[in-house]
């Protein structure tokens, strides 16, 4: 069963063609909403995550370092900004399902915010696993970047765009197949 435009991760790159180009693409009505609605939803998540920090910056001295409790709470103020704009993400596709316009844009928001989540909590759970004071620790919002963004790479199918364009640049003209990319 085939399906739906709208419903597969790639409705977002396919919409520039079908639309003539990318301004004519984003300056649709629709689009702009998408855009609007994930910028909320990423302006929530930060303005969520900035309060909490702020409201527990002082519990978290009154729990012992090691305690269950202590990363139980560390866990959920690193996770919360995520889990909100995952939320509101949600919120914002629902409706836009139900009122019937496209939502390619927010379905890829969708996957990417889901998985930034995941390879956050893994990184975050492997900080806990080689210790307070690991060199992890310090990198763990920048590895969590880095891994996100290769793997968003993957999930928007851009990776196999950039391995066509590398590898139709031929360095070596003649007989032999020399690209960029092999």
């Amino acid at each position: 069963m085939p399906e739906p435009a709208d419903m597969r991760p790639d409705a977002a790159i396919e919409l520039l063609p079908e639309a003539g180009g990318l301004f004519a693409a984003l300056t649709r009505a629709e689009v702009i909403a998408e855009i609007l609605a994930i910028g909320l939803a990423a302006a929530l998540a930060l303005t969520v995550g900035h309060l909490l920090r702020a409201r527990f910056r002082g519990s978290t001295l009154r729990l012992a370092r090691e305690s269950w409790q202590w990363r139980m709470l560390e866990t959920g103020l690193v996770l919360a900004p995520y889990v909100v704009a995952l939320l509101g993400l949600l919120v914002a596709r629902g409706v836009a399902g139900a009122a019937g316009t496209h939502t390619g844009l927010l379905d890829a928001a969708l996957q990417l915010a889901s998985t930034l989540l995941l390879v956050r909590l893994g990184f975050h759970l492997l900080g806990f696993l080689v210790g307070e004071n690991s060199w992890l620790r310090g990198w763990e919002n920048r590895l969590t970047l880095a891994v996100w963004v290769a793997v968003s790479f993957s999930l928007l199918g851009w990776f196999d765009r950039i391995e066509s364009t590398l590898d139709a640049i031929d360095l070596l003209p003649g007989k032999a197949t020399f690209s960029l990319w092999a």
